[in-house]
């Protein structure tokens, strides 16, 4: 019985070091996964590497690596990047391990004694930089596309278009947004023809071998996709019911894999199929997908110097709305991170601590008033609002943008109370502690909730106020009256 929510990545090619995309998709599982921590519930976040393929193979020989010594040397390489982001997965995946070998091999032998597989011969145009082959003939030739005739195995997909049309029709959520729904069905509309799933070894030797011919391995989007299972202990129905079935977060041109082929390689060994696909967009820099092959990744070090971590992390979920494409330009991102975390969340926050130091030499007076005026009650309900965004995020990873604008709609009230009412000029201390007292507090809740984006700032402001960690364990506790000195700089201003 499922215990644990379970969220995954796409896991990633290794034949090139890390960009943004990845980063993506990973800081979206993250976030969530933060989110759940931080409310005490159970989620697991697998992301990894998809070590096998030809591609990987010549990525390996154009290095003068073997295929093992080049994926164990990226895999290093995007362990290290995505730690830098703060990422914090729970099991990384890498597809050569013997565990997965063998969730893999299990489930080939599961099709071909449940009659899906048979051995053919198959001619036609191939994709080596997308590992597949392609229906029609392209119409412009490259030298990554190729004519190939060989002996292979192939899966009987064909045999599931019913059973997969009747699941869309009685699923009309099952794929996020809409329109990639209306994708997938546009796929099965088109009709469903038997594939190959197996290279020839003396072609392609770096894969996983099929169980029962030695002369052949599988081809890598099978391989790639048993990950989803094999991460949670697959096929130890004991380990992996725990998790099983999970939510995956891909792109969207990796759409007809998971929507078509991972369904129905499901269905064919009756497991459970996925509870929920979520499909992003791509970055764009130049109005072009970012890519390391197409030589316009954007270099990160010099932008986290300017913005931070977080400023990237923040600027990555609020700069697209899930499902769309975005562009990554440094105008927008410093829009961004200056509108919202320079001029809102960090200048608020500086401004009621000047305050605090100059009037009242930084320790708040004791005994202060509650407010009770209908403009607080009003700042109290859009906090409440954020919190239950954090929540429904939890279970509805869609809801990333509404989560967002309710941290901006509380950061703005709180700089909207403080002009309006005109803090730093009330005279009456007592009064201009109260309202102080209870801004910061409004500013410390909001600051927790937001931590699953904001993490290295949300802890700096956290620590700064007092309290060991940034926890909802000291969400409802005290605020302290007096602060110490060296106070946290929240996205100064380029």
């Amino acid at each position: 019985m499922k215990t644990i929510k379970y969220l995954t990545t796409p896991i990633y090619y290794p034949n090139n070091t890390p960009h943004v995309g990845h980063l993506y998709s990973s800081l979206l599982v993250d976030v969530w996964k933060k989110a759940a921590k931080l409310l005490n519930r159970k989620h697991y976040f697998t992301t990894g590497l998809d070590e096998h393929g030809q591609k990987v193979a010549q990525a390996a020989a154009a290095r003068g690596y073997s295929a093992q010594e080049h994926v164990n040397h990226l895999s290093a390489k995007f362990i290290e990047f995505f730690q830098h982001f703060n990422i914090e997965w729970d099991y990384w995946v890498r597809t050569t391990s013997v565990e997965h070998k063998m969730a893999v091999q299990n489930i080939w032998m599961k099709l071909k004694n449940n009659g899906y597989i048979y051995k053919g011969n198959y001619a036609g145009w191939y994709s080596i930089s997308d590992e597949t082959y392609l229906a029609e003939k392209p119409e412009q030739e490259s030298e990554h596309i190729v004519w190939r005739e060989e002996d292979c195995y192939f899966f009987k997909l064909s045999a599931l278009e019913d059973q997969l049309k009747k699941f869309y029709e009685e699923h009309p959520d099952f794929v996020y947004p809409n329109k990639r729904y209306n994708e997938a069905m546009g796929f099965l509309q088109n009709g469903l023809k038997d594939f190959v799933i197996s290279r020839p070894k003396n072609r392609l030797y770096w894969g996983i071998e099929v169980p029962d011919d030695s002369d052949h391995v599988i081809y890598v989007w099978i391989d790639a996709l048993v990950n989803y299972i094999s991460a949670v202990g697959y096929p130890n129905e004991e380990e992996y019911k725990h998790y099983w079935p999970g939510k995956h977060v891909l792109g969207k041109d990796i759409l007809k894999f998971h929507a078509i082929y991972w369904p129905a390689i499901l269905m064919a060994t009756q497991l459970p199929l996925p509870e929920k696909l979520i499909v992003h967009g791509w970055w764009m820099r130049d109005d072009a997908k970012i890519s390391k092959s197409l030589g316009n990744a954007v270099p990160l070090d010099d932008l986290i110097t300017k913005y931070q971590v977080d400023g990237i992390r923040y600027f990555l979920l609020r700069g697209i709305e899930l499902g769309e494409d975005g562009q990554f330009r440094e105008d927008i991102l410093k829009g961004v991170v200056h509108g919202d975390l320079a001029n809102k969340y960090g200048n608020i926050f500086l401004r009621m601590l000047g305050i605090i130091e100059l009037r009242f030499g930084g320790a708040l007076p004791n005994g202060m008033p509650n407010l009770k005026t209908k403009e607080a009650d009003a700042l109290r309900k859009t906090l409440d609002r954020l919190y239950y965004s954090v929540d429904t995020l939890i279970d509805e990873p869609e809801t990333m943008s509404e989560y967002l604008n309710r941290f901006i709609e509380v950061i703005v009230q709180i700089n909207d109370y403080f002009q309006n009412n005109k803090i730093w000029e009330i005279e009456d201390k007592v009064e201009q502690a109260a309202n102080l007292y209870f801004l910061m507090d409004i500013f410390r809740k909001a600051t927790v909730l937001i931590s699953p984006v904001l993490t290295n700032s949300a802890n700096a402001v956290m620590k700064f106020l007092g309290f060991p960690e940034c926890s909802m364990k000291y969400y409802d506790s005290n605020l302290p009256l007096e602060y110490i000195s060296n106070r946290p700089r929240l996205f100064p201003k380029i």
